[in-house]
């Protein structure tokens, strides 16, 4: 019977300043896994991430405190799967993901609370500034699960913009852009 690996706490994968690329072709993206606090994805200053798949932002019991942050003009994060703030947590969790100073986000469909299974508490999405934007192809929930997680924030503001293609469900936000 092998050991558990340790918890990964505190780890930051930080992707800055213009040719700086982080590409993940197969696969998922977590920041931070079962237990894992504390945990850092940082694109800014012109840096690029790709990641064909789904990116998690707090995954699974006790994964605490775990945050995105995609900051600065011409940082873009493009995700082909499904982006997840907080899943499968049913504790306070305090995951977030921020998008600012003109930073982007393309991704497929968005959770903020859990994805369309699970659930997740106290999960915080911000998209502030003026050229800040988070673009959702497809779905974006706030409040994920059959029972919806409880507590979640989608803030939009200073110019920010949130846009989803929801056109299935007038319960699911479609465009959100404050001025």
């Amino acid at each position: 019977m092998s050991a558990m690996p340790p918890v990964a706490t505190r780890v930051a994968l930080t992707v800055t300043g213009p040719g700086s690329i982080f590409s993940n072709l197969s696969g998922g993206l977590f920041v931070g896994y079962t237990s894992a606090n504390s945990n850092a994805l940082v694109i800014s200053h012109g840096g690029v991430v790709y990641n064909n798949g789904d990116l998690t932002i707090g995954n699974s019991s006790g994964s605490l405190r775990n945050g995105a942050t995609v900051t600065d003009n011409g940082s873009v994060l493009t995700n082909t799967g499904d982006l997840v703030v907080g899943n499968f947590l049913l504790v306070p969790t305090f995951n977030s993901l921020t998008v600012s100073n003109g930073g982007k986000i393309f991704t497929g469909n968005a959770y903020v609370g859990g994805n369309q299974f699970n659930n997740a508490l106290n999960c915080l999405l911000t998209v502030t500034g003026p050229g800040s934007v988070l673009q959702v192809a497809n779905d974006f929930h706030l409040g994920g699960g059959a029972a919806g997680g409880d507590n979640n924030s989608a803030v939009i503001l200073d110019g920010g913009l949130l846009e989803a293609n929801s056109p299935d469900d007038p319960n699911r936000v479609h465009r959100q852009h404050d001025q």
